[in-house]
């Protein structure tokens, strides 16, 4: 039988496409190609037209920001300066490598991971650009996720577009966008720790990521669900296993010589002293069960899971503060977590000693402690305050909004209760607060 050569192709020729013309399929070119220009491509594998889906969303990324008027250094600089310090999901070093290789390696996640960057850092701004970058941000990341396997990449770009709802206040998008994230995350296996301690520099930075992301995904779920109330249901990142590594500090990346002997694990005891994102996460891990208990039935509730998790906090807080005596800046974000825990327990028991399902002494020994937490909470907001404009944060990292927020109610749930017993000036709360909408819309709600 004498072989036969294929003269037509399956698919029209990228120009007929692009213009909607209708393409004859002839093969080296179609004859509307060879009658009034050069030939043109076939899409004739999926490698080409995803390449092509990469350089338009490339393209479109690079429009969008150069809509917002300000360059990528300052992109870059913003976020790695202000949200990096306590939520490092991105390792700064490759990410700038890939920026770099972006025309000529174009890649539509990576597209996507700059424009959540831009997203997040662009939060002071409020304006119609910001509405227009997470829409394409928001579109990008579903559509993304129909096209190709998630890469880690994406999974980063997805939760800072959590983060950004988050911070608007679009805390049912944020619950939803969380859960994607997580199941992105599931996929890709970041919940499992190889537990290989990489000696090459390239793969213990990349194994690194992988754990930064999860546990950030971690973090940014309780957040949420301590937004979200009235929303019960189960955390969407589930508790790590203890051998499960958390993040070393950012100094290890940038003056790196040999893996750490022995790297922190979620069974790190408190008395060690960690980085900050480390500490934060042991304090996720002890805010995750105090969500539960407040949200568990009268029934349910037990002394003993609350005096189990009361003496974690009080050791926790205890070693938190003795590593950076006479400073709750250093540490931010993990003692605004710790602070929030503990008026959150005790609120809780105190609310169910008002319906007898405690005693009063226990009921006593909670309004006791909630009040001593919600003063430490004051006693640092009128120092934050009380700085000169210059010597702020531009940025108040979001756990200590929310740890603000929770004194506030707190406040608001004591003075007509204890009436004459306990008495505090919220106006602290309200001018920090005030002062973190500047880049937070969730604080002035």
């Amino acid at each position: 039988m004498e072989s036969t050569t294929k003269t037509s192709s399956s698919n029209a020729c990228a120009d007929c496409r692009s213009q909607k013309r209708k393409c004859d399929k002839t093969l080296p070119s179609c004859s509307r190609c060879i009658n009034f220009q050069p030939i043109q491509p076939y899409w004739n594998n999926i490698t080409s037209r995803q390449l092509d889906v990469d350089r338009y969303y490339v393209g479109l990324a690079m429009t969008a920001l150069a809509d917002q008027s300000v360059s990528l250094d300052t992109i870059l600089s913003e976020y790695f300066c202000h949200i990096h310090p306590w939520l490092p999901v991105i390792i700064e070093r490759s990410f700038r490598n890939r920026l770099s290789q972006l025309h000529s390696s174009p890649c539509a996640d990576i597209a996507m991971l700059l424009l959540a960057v831009s997203l997040v850092v662009g939060m002071k701004a409020q304006n119609g650009h910001q509405a227009n970058i997470y829409q394409i941000t928001k579109y990008l990341f579903a559509y993304l996720q129909l096209l190709r396997e998630p890469s880690l990449q994406l999974v980063q770009g997805g939760l800072l577009l959590t983060l950004y709802e988050l911070g608007s206040s679009l805390v049912q998008e944020a619950s939803v966008s969380i859960g994607n994230c997580a199941r992105l995350g599931y996929i890709q296996r970041l919940d499992l720790d190889d537990g290989v301690n990489h000696h090459d520099f390239t793969r213990f930075s990349e194994s690194e990521e992988r754990r930064r992301v999860w546990c950030g995904l971690y973090m940014l779920d309780r957040l949420i669900y301590q937004v979200a109330t009235g929303f019960i249901a189960p955390h969407a990142v589930v508790e790590p296993r203890d051998t499960f590594r958390i993040p070393v500090d950012d100094s290890l990346l940038s003056t790196w010589s040999s893996t750490p002997e022995y790297p922190p694990s979620f069974s790190t005891p408190a008395e060690i002293p960690l980085c900050y994102f480390a500490r934060e996460i042991q304090g996720v891990r002890i805010l995750g069960p105090v969500q539960m208990l407040r949200q568990s039935s009268d029934i349910d509730w037990s002394s003993e899971k609350f005096s189990m998790l009361d003496r974690t906090l009080m050791y926790f807080m205890n070693k938190l503060i003795a590593q950076t005596p006479g400073s709750w800046a250093v540490l931010c974000g993990a003692n605004a977590i710790g602070l929030a825990s503990g008026i959150m327990l005790h609120q809780d028991r105190l609310s169910r000693g008002s319906r007898g399902l405690v005693s009063s002494e226990e009921a006593k020994a909670s309004y006791l402690a909630l009040s001593s937490f919600v003063k430490m909470v004051s006693d640092i907001c009128f120092k934050f305050d009380a700085m000169e404009a210059t010597k702020k944060i531009p940025w108040v990292p979001l756990p200590a909004v929310m740890c603000v927020g929770e004194a506030a109610i707190a406040v608001k749930y004591l003075t007509p209760i204890f009436e004459g017993c306990f008495q505090l000036d919220s106006e602290p709360f309200r001018r920090v607060l005030s002062y973190a909408t500047k880049t937070w819309k969730l604080a002035g709600e």
